[in-house]
Parts: C-alpha cells; structure tokens; sequence
C-alpha cells in the first residue's frame, strides 16, 4: 500500500471516528430515558417508607432495598457523567497544515535555484507534506479510537447496571405491596 492509499484509508478512520460520539449519544438515549421514566419511582418508594417507618421488618427490607437502589442510580449517574463530559477530540487544523506545506515548499526551494531542482524542491515538499499528513491522521485518530472506547465502556457499564437498578425498585415496590 503506497503512501496516498494509506493516507485515504487513514482518512476514513479518522472520519469515522470523528462521526463515532453521535452514535454514542444514540445509543444513550434509551438508557436515559429508561432512568427518566425510573426515578420517580425510586423516589416515591423512598417516600413511601419513610411515612411508614413504624410498620415494620418489611419496611426495613424496602429502605435497604431503596437505598441501596439510590447507590445504584448514583453510579449510573456517574457513569453518564463520564461518558457526556471531559473528552476532548483531536482534529486535523487545515489552516495549520496549509501553511506547514507553504513552509515546507520554501524550505526546499531555499537550495534550489535551477527550475530542475525547482520542481525537486516541490516534489519533495509534497511527500514530506504528505507523510505529515498522514502521521498526524494516524495521531488523532489513536487518539479518538481510544476516547471513543473509553465512552463506550461507560455505556456499557451504563446497560449492564440497568437491569439490576430496574430489578431492585421492582423488589421495592412488591414488599411495599405486600406492606399493604
């Protein structure tokens, strides 16, 4: 693979996962609105016990459930929290690699002063522009793959935590039921 295929397959990838973070907010969008519909609940179930703190060793079962339902939500809050904030992209500066290339160019034309060595000279600047080019679609990429990985993990995180903070308010309001 030559230099100029490597550079467009680079190119690609970096495109991709430039584009990756709105698929990320996709794909936390269910998850949220899941919590959203939730937590409510939790509250009012927290609420519930607390008004019949009197009644008993079901009660207890249902504020340790609660609570330790409320320790799950924390944690799925800060997993939403990680995956929104703090992630900074690397992106290709135009502006900066147009002018790298003017550098380069009068670089090389420096030590010319034939029209041979002219077109040597801007030879040259071209694949010396074009291996930058590439290394710096390389750095940011890695770059982005590897925020992209660590964003996903946190919404991974975020599902597989899900069902059990689902199960836990479920638990709490069947004891409640059977307070009752």
């Amino acid at each position: 693979m030559d230099i100029k295929e490597r550079r467009e397959f680079y190119e690609k990838v970096y495109f991709y996962e430039l584009d990756k973070p709105e698929k990320l907010y996709a794909r936390l969008r269910l998850p949220l609105a899941i919590l959203i519909f939730i937590i409510p609940i939790n509250f009012f179930l927290i609420s519930e016990v607390i008004t019949s703190i009197s009644d008993g060793s079901i009660i207890s079962v249902v504020l340790i459930i609660s609570i330790s339902s409320l320790l799950i939500l924390l944690y799925l809050l800060y997993c939403i929290y990680r995956m929104l904030t703090g992630w900074t992209y690397y992106e290709v500066s135009l502006k900066d690699f147009d002018e790298h290339y003017g550098r380069l160019i009068e670089y090389y034309k420096k030590w010319s002063d034939e029209d041979r060595d002219k077109q040597k000279a801007e030879l040259m600047a071209r694949e010396t522009f074009e291996k930058d080019l590439t290394q710096q679609l390389v750095e940011c990429t890695n770059h982005n793959q590897n925020l992209n990985l660590v964003r996903s993990a946190y919404i991974i995180k975020l599902i597989k935590i899900l069902p059990y903070y689902t199960i836990f308010i479920a638990l709490s309001y069947v004891f409640l039921l059977f307070k009752t």
